[in-house]
C-alpha cells in the first residue's frame, strides 16, 4: 500500500509539468524526498564554489529505495536555532540555493536579502517538486519566520521561497511540520518556472503583506506541487507577467483573506485534484489572454491532471465577499474532475467582448478522464451569463439569499481555437429558493427544476424540462412543459339570439277580427 502511494505521490508531482507546459524529467522508480535532519553519510559536507564562497551539500536521506538521492546545495545551509538581521545570501550556481534552513528548530531572519541571480535549475521537475534551486528553502521540519527584506530570483527554475513537507512514503501525508512564514516582503523572480510563493510535499506556508511578481511564463504567484500543502495568505498584491502563471496554483488548500490578485496574461485561479481555493474579501483580476496547455480561456480552471477515474476526486473554489473580474474567456471551467463552485456575496465582473458571455462550461479538454461534474452554489450574488454543458457532463445549480441570474443553459461548446467539443447538452438540475430570480436569455432545456416558477422571467422564451439528454439546436420534444409565454384567449362576445316574433294562430285573428266588428 506504501508503494502504491509512492507511486502515485511521484506522478502527481510529474503532473504539475503537463499543468504549465514544462519539460519532462525522467527518473529513476524510488522516492526522491527529502528525509533531512537525517543524511546518508551521518555528516555535512563542504566544498567551495567556483565563486570561492562556502557551499554545504546535502546528500539526501534514502528511502525504502536507495537509488535515488536529492542533492540539495545552498551557498548557506542554518541547522540551529538561530536570529538573523539584515544579512544578505546570494547564488549565482545551477542547482543551488541562496539560503537553506533544515532541522527541528526555529530560525528567525529579518529583513534579509535573498538572492539567486543566475544558475539555472537542471531539473524543471525536481524545482516544482521539492524546491532545488530555490531562492530560499525550508526543509526537514525547521519553524522559520521571515520579516520584511527582498527575496528575488534571476533564473530557469528558481522559486522565490519554498516550504517542503517531506510528503511520501517515510512521513505520510500530513508532511514532517515543515512551516514557513513570511510577512512585509517583497518576492520577485523573473525566469520561466519559478513560482514566487510555493510549497510541495505537504509543506505549510503562511504569507502575510507580501508584494509579489512573476515575470517570466509558468510562475504562479502563489504555488504548490504534489499534495497535503496549506498556504495561508492575508493581504498583499500579487501579480503575474507570463503566459501559464496563475495568480494561484493549488495542488493544496489555499486560503486567501483580503488579497489583490492580477495575471496579465493567465487564469486567475487553477485547482488541481482533491484540493482548494478559498477567497475572502479578495480582488481577484484574472486576463487569460493566451492559451497555455488547456483549450479554453477562463479566469478560474477546475481540473484533474492526472487521467483516469475521477469519481473519487473533488476540486472546490469559494469565494465570499470581494470582486472578481474576467477581462477574456469563461469566467469558470471544469474539466476531468467533480468540481464545487461556491460564491457568496461577490460582484462577478465579467469583461469578456463575446456576445454570448460564459458564466461557467464543463466540457472534455486536454485531459482525458470522462468525469464533467460540476456544482455552482451561489449565495447573495449577481449572476449574469450563460451555463455550457457537454454531453455526458453534469451540472447543479444551485441559488440561494437573493441570488439574481439572466442567462440559458447550452450544451453546444467550441473551444478558444474554435473546435467542436460538444453539440448536446449534459444533465441539468436546477434549485432556486423563493427569494431568487432567472431571466432567460434563451429557450433553455433542464432535466430538473425545483422553485418557484414565478421567479422566472421568460422574457419571450421557452424554458422546457427533459428526462434525458436533449440537443439544444435540434431539441426532441420536451416530456413536460415547465413554462411557456401564453396569451389569455380573448373571448369573443356572444351573440344572443334574435327571437323571431311568433305568429298568433289564424283562428285568434279571424277572432279579434269579428269582436271589431260586431
Amino acid at each position: 500500500m506504501k508503494k502504491l502511494l509512492l507511486i502515485k505521490t511521484m506522478a502527481l508531482s510529474a503532473a504539475i509539468a503537463a499543468t504549465f507546459g514544462l519539460a519532462s524529467c525522467n527518473q529513476a522508480e524510488g522516492d526522491p524526498t527529502d528525509t533531512t535532519p537525517a543524511v546518508t553519510s551521518g555528516t555535512e559536507v563542504t566544498q567551495s564554489s567556483a565563486s570561492g564562497e562556502q557551499q554545504s551539500t546535502e546528500p539526501v536521506a534514502t528511502t525504502a529505495d536507495a537509488s535515488v538521492k536529492m542533492d540539495y546545495k545552498a551557498a548557506k545551509t542554518i541547522t540551529a536555532a538561530t536570529t538573523e538581521k539584515s544579512k544578505k545570501y546570494a547564488s549565482t550556481n545551477a542547482d543551488e540555493s541562496a539560503l537553506i534552513v533544515k532541522g527541528k528548530k526555529t530560525v528567525n531572519l529579518t529583513t534579509p536579502v535573498i538572492e539567486k541571480n543566475g544558475g539555472d535549475s537542471s531539473s524543471v521537475q525536481n524545482s516544482s517538486a521539492y524546491g532545488v534551486n530555490a531562492a530560499f528553502l525550508a526543509i526537514g521540519s525547521p519553524k522559520v519566520l521571515i520579516s520584511g527584506g527582498t527575496i528575488t530570483t534571476k533564473a530557469k527554475g528558481a522559486a522565490g521561497v519554498f516550504s517542503y513537507g517531506s510528503y511520501g512514503e517515510v512521513n505520510g501525508l500530513s508532511g514532517d511540520g515543515t512551516t514557513l512564514t513570511v510577512s512585509d516582503a517583497t518576492v520577485t523572480t523573473s525566469g520561466e518556472d519559478s513560482p514566487a510563493v510555493m510549497t510541495s510535499g505537504a509543506g505549510k506556508m503562511s504569507a502575510t503583506n507580501l508584494t509579489v511578481t512573476t515575470e517570466g511564463n509558468n510562475s504562479p504567484a502563489v504555488g504548490s506541487d504534489m499534495t497535503g500543502n496549506v498556504i495561508n495568505v492575508s493581504g498583499g498584491t500579487y501579480t503575474t507577467k507570463g503566459v501559464g502563471s496563475p495568480a494561484i496554483f493549488s495542488k493544496g488548500n489555499v486560503t486567501a483573506k483580503t488579497t489583490k490578485f492580477e495575471t496579465e496574461q493567465s487564469e486567475g485561479i487553477v485547482i488541481d485534484g482533491n484540493n482548494s481555493v478559498k477567497l475572502v474579501g479578495c480582488n481577484l483580476t484574472a486576463n487569460n489572454t493566451k492559451l497555455s496547455n488547456s483549450k479554453f480561456l477562463s479566469a478560474v480552471r477546475l481540473f484533474w491532471s492526472v487521467p483516469g477515474d475521477t469519481n473519487n476526486c473533488q476540486t472546490s473554489f469559494t469565494m465570499q465577499y470581494g470582486t472578481l473580474t474576467s477581462k477574456n474567456g469563461h469566467v469558470f471551467h471544469v474539466t476531468n474532475t467533480n468540481a464545487v463552485i461556491s460564491l457568496s456575496n461577490v460582484t462577478l465582473v465579467n469583461e469578456d467582448k463575446n456576445k454570448n458571455v460564459v458564466l461557467l462550461s464543463v466540457c472534455p479538454d486536454s485531459w482525458s478522464g470522462n468525469v464533467n461534474v460540476a456544482v455552482f452554489n451561489a449565495s447573495k450574488t449577481a449572476l449574469t451569463g450563460d451555463f455550457l454543458v457537454a454531453k455526458k457532463g453534469k451540472l447543479t445549480i444551485n441559488f440561494s439569499s437573493g441570488t439574481s441570474w439572466t442567462g440559458s443553459i447550452k450544451g453546444a461548446i467550441t473551444d478558444a481555437n474554435g473546435a467542436k467539443v460538444s453539440d448536446e447538452q449534459g444533465i441539468v438540475y436546477v434549485n432556486m429558493s423563493a427569494d431568487c430570480t432567472w431571466t432567460l436569455t434563451e429557450d433553455t432545456y433542464i432535466t430538473h427544476f425545483t422553485g418557484n416558477m414565478d421567479n422566472v422571467n421568460l422574457n419571450g422564451h421557452k424554458l422546457y424540462i427533459s428526462g434525458t439528454t436533449t440537443t439544444p439546436t435540434a431539441a426532441p420534444t420536451p416530456q413536460t412543459v415547465i413554462k411557456k409565454p401564453t396569451k389569455k384567449p380573448t373571448k369573443k362576445p356572444t351573440k344572443k339570439p334574435t327571437k323571431k316574433p311568433t305568429k298568433k294562430p289564424a283562428a285568434t285573428t279571424a277572432t279579434t277580427q269579428a269582436n271589431a266588428n260586431p
